[in-house]
C-alpha cells in the first residue's frame, strides 16, 4: 500500500506543478571527459550527491536531459544503479527513475544513470538537467542543486596507424618445437572451455536474478504509461 501512495504521489509530482515544501537538499552531478574528439563516443555519469534531510534518502529523480544537439548525440543511456528502474522519452530526453522498493534511498554520493554519447561536430556544450525533480522516501520534494559537465569536441580524428604484416621464417630445425607449441596451446584451450563453463553459470544467475526484478517492473507499468500520456 504504501509504496502505491508513493508512485500516485510522485506521479504527481512530475506531470504537474508541485508547490509543495522542499524539506531537503541534493546536488546532481554530471562527470566525465571533457575533452573528445568527432567520432569518439564517451560515457558521462548522472550522480546524486551532498543528500541532506531526505527522509529515507532520495529515491525518485526526474528531468529533462539538456546539451547541444548539433555536436553531440546519444548513443545509449541505462540506470547506473540497479535498485531504481529508469523510464526515458526519447523525443524530449526527459528521464524517470524510481526506486520501487523505497529501500535502497540515496544518501551518499551515487550514480544513478549512465549515458554514451557521441560527438559529431566541433564545438562546446553542457550536458546537464533541467526542471529536476528529486523526492524523498515519504514522497517530499527534495531541492536539487545541478552541476553541468562542460564538454569541448575537437575536430581531430584518431590517426591509424598502418598495419605491416609480419612473415615468419620456419627452419626445419625447429620443428620439435613447434610440436611442443602445438601441444602448450591444446592445454589452453581445455582452460578456455573450462573458462567458458564458468562464464555461462554466471549467466544463468544473472538470469535468475533478473526475473526477481520483473515482478518490480510489473508494478510500474502504469506509472510508465502515464509518464508517456503527459510527457
Amino acid at each position: 500500500m504504501k509504496k502505491g501512495i508513493f508512485v500516485g504521489a510522485l506521479v504527481t509530482l512530475l506531470c504537474i506543478p508541485s508547490y509543495a515544501y522542499a524539506k531537503g537538499t541534493a546536488t546532481i552531478e554530471f562527470t566525465g571527459n571533457k575533452t573528445v574528439n568527432v567520432g569518439d563516443e564517451f560515457k558521462v555519469n548522472m550522480v546524486i550527491d551532498n543528500v541532506t534531510d531526505a527522509e529515507g534518502g532520495i529515491v525518485g529523480y526526474a528531468g529533462y536531459i539538456k546539451f547541444d544537439d548539433s555536436v553531440l548525440e546519444i548513443v545509449d543511456s541505462k540506470t547506473a544503479n540497479n535498485y531504481f528502474d529508469v523510464y526515458k522519452n526519447d523525443s524530449i530526453n526527459k528521464i524517470v527513475g524510481i526506486d520501487m522498493t523505497l529501500n535502497h534511498g540515496i544518501t551518499s554520493r551515487t550514480a544513478v544513470y549512465e549515458i554514451t554519447f557521441r560527438g559529431i561536430n566541433e564545438g562546446n556544450t553542457t550536458v546537464t538537467m533541467t526542471e529536476a525533480d528529486l523526492s524523498d522516501r515519504d514522497a517530499n520534494e527534495v531541492d536539487a542543486n545541478v552541476n553541468g559537465l562542460n564538454v569541448t569536441i575537437n575536430a581531430v580524428k584518431p590517426v591509424v596507424e598502418e598495419v605491416k604484416p609480419v612473415y615468419t621464417v620456419v627452419k626445419e630445425e625447429n620443428v620439435q618445437t613447434q610440436e611442443t607449441v602445438v601441444e602448450e596451446t591444446a592445454e589452453i584451450k581445455e582452460e578456455t572451455v573450462e573458462q567458458k563453463e564458468v562464464k555461462t553459470t554466471k549467466k544463468v544467475a544473472k538470469k535468475t536474478k533478473k526475473q526477481e526484478k520483473n515482478l518490480l517492473k510489473i508494478v510500474s507499468k502504469f506509472f510508465k504509461k502515464v509518464f508517456k500520456k503527459v510527457a
